[in-house]
C-alpha cells in the first residue's frame, strides 16, 4: 500500500511541473526595467525653457529637414534621428532669442526655403522664410503646431547654422599653412608679370582683385543659395539675364554672379605670358567651370583658393586693400595653391 502512494504522489508531482511549466511557457513577455530605459534613452528629452520652448516636443524622436530650394517636384529630405545628433541640432535653437513678430512687420513671404519637422509628444513644423524684413538682417521663422502658427526673427547666424547643420560645411578662409615670406612673394610676383608692360601689369593688379573680390561674396551667398545641386538659384550664378526668384516672383540681374567671375578669368589668363602662371589660371579657370557645370560648390570653393593665393601673395603682394574684404580673415591666410610660392 505504501509503495502505491509513492506511486501515485511521483505522477502528481509530475503533473504539477507540467502544469507550472506551461503556464510559464504561456505568460506572456514583460519588458524589463533595462529595456524600457534604453527606448526612453533613444529619444531626446528637453529640459530648457525659452522664449518658444513650449513649442518643442519634450521627448523628440526624430528631426526632419526639407530643402524646397532643391527640386520643387522631390526635394532633398534630411532626417536626423541620433540622439547626440538631435541634441546638437536643438541646441541651435537655444542659442538665441526668438522674438515674436506680427505680420505686417515682416516680408509679404508666406512660403518657406527650408521646413523643419520634430516629431515627439507633438509634432511642430518651423518655416525658414529667409533672411530680411523692415530694418533687420534676422532670420524668419514662422512656428506652426496644430493649435498655433506665430512669426519670429532670429539671430541671423543662427538661422544659417540651423539651415547648413545637415550638410557639408563651408569655409572661405580655412588653413593653417604659414604664410609665405615677402621675399618669396615678391620673386612669384616678378615671375608672373614677367613680359608685360606696366600698364598691363596694372590692369591685370585691378582685374584679379576685382574678380577676386566678387567671387568671396558670390560664395558668401551661394552656401546659402545652391549648396543642393538641384536648387533652382543655380540658373542665377551660371548665367547673365534677369533671374524670377521661384519663392518670391522677385526678378533681379545679378550680372551672371560666377559667370561674370570666369569670364573676366579667361581675359587675364590669356594675357599673361608666363607658362607656369598661365597653367595656374587655367586650373582655376577649369574648376570653376566644372562646379559650374555640376553644380558642384566645393569646386567653385576650391578655384577660389587658387585665386586668393594670387591675388593676395602674388599678383598684388604685398596684401594692401581699398576697401573691404568679403572676410578680414582672408588677409592672414595662404593656402599654397600656386605653383609659383613652394
Amino acid at each position: 500500500m505504501k509503495k502505491v502512494f509513492i506511486i501515485i504522489l511521483i505522477i502528481l508531482l509530475i503533473l504539477v511541473g507540467i502544469i507550472i511549466t506551461k503556464v510559464m511557457i504561456d505568460k506572456p513577455k514583460e519588458t524589463s526595467i533595462d529595456s524600457v530605459d534604453k527606448i526612453k534613452e533613444e529619444n531626446l528629452s528637453i529640459s530648457k525653457t525659452n522664449e518658444i520652448s513650449e513649442y518643442i516636443p519634450k521627448n523628440i524622436k526624430e528631426i526632419i529637414l526639407t530643402n524646397n530650394m532643391s527640386d520643387s517636384t522631390n526635394p532633398t529630405i534630411y532626417k536626423i534621428n541620433e540622439k547626440n545628433k538631435m541634441e546638437e541640432f536643438i541646441n541651435l535653437f537655444f542659442d538665441t532669442i526668438w522674438e515674436e513678430k506680427d505680420k505686417t512687420q515682416i516680408s509679404n513671404f508666406d512660403g518657406a526655403y527650408w521646413e523643419i519637422k520634430l516629431i515627439g509628444d507633438f509634432e511642430c513644423i518651423f518655416k525658414m522664410q529667409g533672411v530680411g524684413g523692415i530694418n533687420s538682417g534676422a532670420g524668419i521663422v514662422c512656428i506652426q503646431t496644430k493649435d498655433i502658427k506665430k512669426t519670429y526673427h532670429i539671430s541671423e547666424k543662427i538661422y544659417q547654422e540651423i539651415l547648413t547643420f545637415t550638410e557639408q560645411k563651408y569655409y572661405l578662409h580655412k588653413s593653417d599653412l604659414e604664410l609665405p615670406t615677402q621675399e618669396k612673394c615678391y620673386k612669384a610676383q616678378e615671375k608672373a608679370l614677367s613680359g608685360l608692360s606696366e600698364e598691363k601689369k596694372q590692369d591685370i593688379q585691378k582685374n584679379i582683385r576685382d574678380i577676386h573680390s566678387r567671387l568671396e561674396n558670390e560664395l558668401l551667398d551661394a552656401v546659402r543659395l545652391v549648396k543642393d545641386k538641384n536648387s533652382p538659384y543655380w540658373e542665377d550664378f551660371t548665367s547673365y539675364g534677369v533671374f524670377t526668384d521661384p519663392f518670391t516672383g522677385t526678378k533681379v540681374d545679378n550680372g551672371g554672379r560666377f559667370l561674370y567671375v570666369l569670364e573676366k578669368l579667361e581675359k587675364i589668363k590669356n594675357e599673361i605670358k608666363d607658362k607656369e602662371t598661365k597653367k595656374d589660371l587655367q586650373n582655376t579657370y577649369d574648376t570653376l567651370k566644372e562646379g559650374m557645370n555640376e553644380h558642384n560648390l566645393e569646386k567653385c570653393f576650391e578655384a577660389h583658393e587658387i585665386l586668393h593665393d594670387y591675388d593676395y601673395w602674388i599678383i598684388n603682394t604685398p596684401v594692401h586693400l581699398e576697401l573691404s574684404p568679403a572676410d578680414w580673415g582672408g588677409v592672414h591666410t595662404f593656402f599654397g595653391k600656386s605653383s609659383l610660392i613652394k
